[in-house]
């Protein structure tokens, strides 16, 4: 069951081992209708991560009956992949040693996106984990410059600032473009 409206999508995903394969089978499909070409792997590669983390580390204390939100929405510029999880926990980068076998989907998530943050939920518990991932392309139907991956419109990198609680009130909950 999805939502889909002229670029930006939405699928519920439960919590299960499947999800973040559903998730990129989603992004792949809605990136697909959208006419999207360039950063699809990349994309995809976010949304599977915010996913993984939602999945592993927000949903260990909830009820089995609790879901998780993936949002993507598109710019000229860019493709916003969001996250709902219950968890108020905000994300938090790990040192990864090489022979780790997790914690590096944040340190993904870093190196793909031109920013990326959270904002707790206005309307109850839990979080919003969100990427801007770079479009490389136009989209179908829009037109914009080429610019080269992971340079702002203004021509510098993105501050990557992370959201506070505070921050999540003046710009709600889904508004971090």
């Amino acid at each position: 069951m999805g939502l889909t409206v002229p670029h930006f999508a939405a699928e519920r995903l439960v919590p299960a081992y499947d999800a973040p394969r559903r998730a990129r089978r989603f992004t792949r499909r809605t990136l697909n209708s959208w006419g999207e070409k360039a950063g699809v792997c990349d994309i995809v590669a976010v949304a599977s991560e915010l996913v993984t983390n939602a999945v592993r580390h927000a949903f260990r204390s909830t009820p089995s009956d609790a879901a998780t939100w993936l949002a993507l929405s598109a710019t000229p510029h860019s493709v916003l992949c969001s996250v709902t999880d219950p968890s108020t926990t905000p994300p938090e980068l790990m040192a990864a040693t090489p022979w780790a076998a997790n914690g590096r989907g944040l340190h993904v998530i870093e190196a793909l996106s031109d920013d990326w943050g959270y904002a707790l939920l206005a309307n109850g518990p839990g979080k919003i984990v969100w990427a801007r991932v770079p479009s490389r392309a136009p989209l179908a139907g829009q037109v914009h410059p080429a610019h080269p991956r992971g340079v702002s419109t203004d021509g510098g990198r993105s501050s990557r600032a992370r959201r506070s609680s505070a921050a999540a009130d003046s710009m709600g909950p889904v508004a971090p473009w």
